[in-house]
């Protein structure tokens, strides 16, 4: 690994709010973490893998978690969030967006509905570029 601005820690869990959930077994607060160095990223990987992680989606009982993702820092100029998900009710797939992302999109939604945004995809169309264009614009990237 060379020269960076540091490092990201991410506990891969099938299971959303990992950020500010704690390891069961350590008390280690947040499933994702900042390092520096690379021996502090194998120290938070040691301290991760193998764990349980309680969030507020997973309950007591916690989730396991079996792998990290390991990435560089990078400076952030702007957060958002987006997932892709199946919409049973519809019967489709749907992109959930908002440009209020970060660490919490739960509190998002219950706080500030208003900006989380869907988009349903019908896997036999192609996407309207209209439909696109405000997506754009619903996450404030108009340009």
């Amino acid at each position: 690994m060379g020269k960076t601005n540091g490092y990201v820690v991410k506990a891969q869990v099938l299971g959303g709010g990992r950020g500010l959930g704690t390891f069961k077994e350590n008390n280690l607060k947040g499933g994702v973490q900042i390092v520096k160095t690379p021996d502090e990223v194998e120290k938070i990987v040691s301290k991760m893998v193998g764990k349980t992680l309680v969030t507020k989606q997973s309950g007591a009982a916690g989730l396991k978690c079996n792998a990290v993702y390991i990435v560089e820092k990078i400076k952030i100029s702007k957060e958002m969030y987006l997932s892709i998900t199946l919409d049973r009710k519809a019967g489709s797939a749907v992109v959930i967006y908002s440009p209020a992302g970060g660490m919490s999109i739960e509190d998002v939604a219950a706080k500030t509905p208003e900006k989380i945004f869907k988009l349903p995809i019908n896997l036999y169309k192609k996407l309207d570029q209209d439909v696109l264009f405000k997506a754009a614009k619903d996450l404030g990237i108009e340009e």
